[in-house]
């Protein structure tokens, strides 16, 4: 029912606002729109959805990564991701905009003034951290307080995930392994990504998304249900004992006291992601990096750390015995946190398991690029699994030189390589529940395309058939 009133409540908004709309939005809606090589962003009334693309204009192989239309219908961005901010105790996702995209056609921003406080957003593409690439976007709001007394504010970003076709689809997170309830991070439980895709054994698509960090870290991190986290409130409920369903994922910043003049910042990131995964016929291996290579410290005397999350699952139709989940490192790197080893006594048919560990590198003044194994054998497996990842060591001047060959030290239960498959993914947004939020939503939506005017008064007549009958539709399901 839940699903039917998401997709209802969609189809409606897109329906009365292309009622709403003039020749003159019928020809604008492509201001709403950017996109590169690797994703197209859509943002209309305050809402966004994201699709994964094949670097071309055409939208025919465009894969989801936030709910919302599926563009085989509408060239338009009904979605229903969105920005929530609370002034003094008072929340909305939206109010009346002025909106402008970038002369490269590569940001979106939009402003507007409530109650004192002015709100700028923006969304634009940035370098994903985990691929390396520019296949991820900001989504970023600051809050000045233009008035001449003190206001408590607020934010929450919203993605409901969606990852094409999946709009239940898990998250794995660093630390915690597969989260499939409704979980709540605060503080120093909020990890510094989050993946999410289909399914470890054959994945088609992965998404990676994440928060600022810093002084700009927030509050709380949620991965919640589409239809609590679509209420107009800053906290939404976090029920733990039961499943997510429809996942979303929400950033969230308590409310706190901006002072006259005060400004404050607040950012959500979400892209594609990455994951390596080789399989045998009984057991799955995969592995995704939280950060694409090592990078120089501060202080310039050594590296930050970086993390890497192994994914292991019985792929197989029997219990599997006896299980080792190993990492080998090459000569100059070591394990932070971790073990080498790991070994579960048992694996169930269908069963997973997901594991963090973060290395260290030793300093040189010689740039390098070394590999990492990933392998896992049981006692019932004839032919082990195994993937390997590399990494950039960049130099740091003034070390002493390590002229040694890089040396490979091989727990006993790791393996040889075997096949390695990629998989590259991305990340999803949220929606409206009622129709009659949606149906609010409608007086921002411009974003329908057409070049012949003289077709308008022939489509005006078809949709308002369309919007008729889904209202009278929806009205029927409410009286049931």
């Amino acid at each position: 029912m839940n699903k039917i009133k998401k997709n209802l409540a969609v189809l409606m908004t897109a329906c009365v606002a292309v009622l709403a709309s003039t020749v003159t939005s019928f020809a604008a809606g492509s201001d709403k729109v950017i996109d590169n090589d690797y994703l197209r962003l859509g943002v209309d009334s305050g809402r966004f959805i994201a699709y994964k693309t094949d670097g071309t204009s055409s939208t025919d192989n465009d894969q989801r990564l936030l709910y919302g239309d599926s563009k085989l219908v509408y060239d338009a961005p009904y979605g229903t991701s969105r920005v929530y901010f609370s002034v003094d105790g008072s929340v909305s996702y939206r109010t009346s905009y002025e909106q402008s995209i970038s002369d490269d056609g590569k940001t979106i921003t939009e402003s507007f003034n409530y109650d004192g406080v002015e709100f700028a957003k923006s969304y634009e593409f940035v370098n994903n951290s985990v691929t390396g690439k520019d296949d991820a976007f900001s989504v970023t709001m600051k809050a000045t307080n233009t008035s001449d007394e003190s206001k408590n504010v607020g934010c929450r970003i919203m993605f409901d995930t969606m990852l094409d076709a999946n709009d239940s689809a898990p998250f794995r997170v660093p630390g915690i392994g597969p989260v499939t309830t409704r979980t709540r991070l605060v503080g120093d439980q909020i990890t510094k990504n989050y993946q999410v895709f289909d399914d470890l054994s054959n994945p088609t698509i992965t998404a990676s998304g994440s928060f600022a960090t810093g002084s700009g870290k927030p509050d709380e991190v949620q991965y919640n249900n589409y239809f609590i986290s679509s209420s107009d409130v800053l906290v939404p409920d976090v029920d733990s004992s039961s499943a997510i369903g429809d996942s979303t994922v929400n950033g969230i910043w308590y409310e706190k006291a901006l002072a006259p003049g005060e400004s404050r910042t607040y950012t959500g990131y979400y892209g594609l992601g990455e994951v390596i995964v080789s399989r045998n016929g009984k057991i799955s291996v995969g592995a995704t990096k939280v950060e694409q290579n090592f990078e120089v410290n501060a202080d310039g005397t050594g590296y930050n750390l970086v993390s890497l999350m192994g994914y292991l699952k019985n792929s197989g139709d029997i219990d599997l015995n006896n299980v080792k989940l190993g990492i080998s490192l090459p000569s100059g790197v070591e394990l932070a946190s971790g073990e080498n080893t790991i070994t579960y006594s048992q694996l169930s048919s269908n069963a997973e398991q997901q594991t963090t560990w973060q290395l260290k590198a030793d300093p040189s003044n010689v740039e390098r690029t070394v590999t990492v194994t990933i392998s896992v054998d049981s006692d019932e497996t004839s032919e082990p699994a195994s993937v390997e990842v590399s990494y950039v060591i960049p130099a740091i001047s003034g070390e002493v030189i390590d002229n040694t060959e890089p040396v490979t030290t091989v727990p006993e239960t790791t393996i040889a390589p075997t096949t390695v498959e990629a998989s590259s993914t991305a990340y999803a947004a949220t929606a409206d529940t009622s129709t009659k939020k949606a149906t609010a939503d409608t007086a921002d939506n411009n974003a329908v395309q057409t070049g012949n005017t003289g077709l308008v008064s022939a489509v005006v007549v078809l949709i308002a058939g369309l919007a008729f009958a889904a209202v009278m539709y929806y009205k029927r399901k409410i009286n049931l």
